[in-house]
């Protein structure tokens, strides 16, 4: 993966490869505040879905937390508008982890996947 800030220092552009499910894996996105809104947004797209997810947010300075909520089309359920929540955590100051919570009609969260990204020096 390679994080870069990008537009004037406005947005990170993250960009990733590597392999879910046995199957290649590459994706992009872009993360920033929204100066309006008062909250961080994202969007990222991947080869795995025709799909852009978007999602808004917050980020905790007491925990190093950047926490998402949003939507996304789901290419293994066909369904549309599939909830998720996403976490964003900064372990150190090599390590990186996000993990994507998947919510169900009743509200009960799914762990979905989670990645674990570490700085090569």
């Amino acid at each position: 993966a390679e994080h870069d800030w990008v537009l004037g220092g406005r947005f990170i552009k993250m960009e990733m490869r590597g392999e879910m499910a046995g199957q290649p894996y590459e994706g992009v996105g872009y993360l920033g505040y929204d100066n309006i809104r008062g909250e961080y947004i994202a969007v990222w797209m991947d080869n795995m879905n025709t799909g852009i997810t978007r999602t808004s947010g917050k980020y905790d300075p007491a925990t190093k937390t950047f926490t998402e909520s949003g939507t996304f089309s789901c290419p293994m359920t066909g369904e549309k508008d599939m909830k998720f929540r996403g976490e964003m955590k900064i372990v150190d100051d090599d390590t990186l982890s996000y993990t994507m919570y998947n919510v169900g009609a009743d509200g009960k969260e799914t762990k979905g996947m989670e990645t674990i990204y570490k700085r090569v020096k």
